[in-house]
């Protein structure tokens, strides 16, 4: 028995399949290493580096915006909890981030999550000078952009 020749249509839709499959995996993978490996204790409630960010887009404008204790308070309205995170960006930035302050902070929270995804992919699609395959195969296996989602830092937004 002869073994059956692929279709050349054959060929090109497994092919097409490889490169989302890749991608899935290697997103898979890096969710599953940013929780458990670099980010254990890390909350999906946003017990995070954002709690510094919003505290900024709470207190821009007051004259607090690097009062330690003005922050420590926001953070206990917030989550229940305050810990060492402060505002660390120049007052600008914290002007730009004063919508997410006026939201509740969950809302705020998966609202700023969903903006640093949406920078990540705004950065494959406009990254220049590499194939599309390549970009996207090098993003999704690559785990610094999803420590840095899961952990509420904005080097995503910078990135972009």
């Amino acid at each position: 028995m002869s073994p059956i020749p692929l279709s050349l249509n054959h060929l090109n839709r497994f092919q097409r399949l490889m490169v989302p499959s890749a991608c899935a995996v290697g997103v898979l993978l890096n969710i599953w290493l940013s929780c458990t490996l670099f980010l254990p204790d890390a909350e999906w409630k946003g017990h995070n580096d954002f709690l510094g960010f919003y505290a900024g887009a709470r207190l821009v404008g007051s004259g607090k915006l690097y009062d330690r204790n003005a922050v420590r308070e926001v953070h206990l309205q917030a989550v229940g909890q305050s810990g060492e995170i402060e505002y660390g960006r120049l007052p600008c930035y914290a002007w730009f981030l004063k919508p997410l302050g006026s939201l509740p902070y969950q809302t705020a929270y998966v609202l700023w999550a969903a903006l640093l995804a949406a920078a990540f992919v705004g950065f494959i699609v406009l990254w220049p000078g590499v194939d599309a395959t390549t970009r996207w195969l090098i993003c999704c296996c690559s785990l610094p952009p999803f420590v840095s989602l899961f952990n509420g830092q904005d080097d995503l937004a910078l990135l972009l």
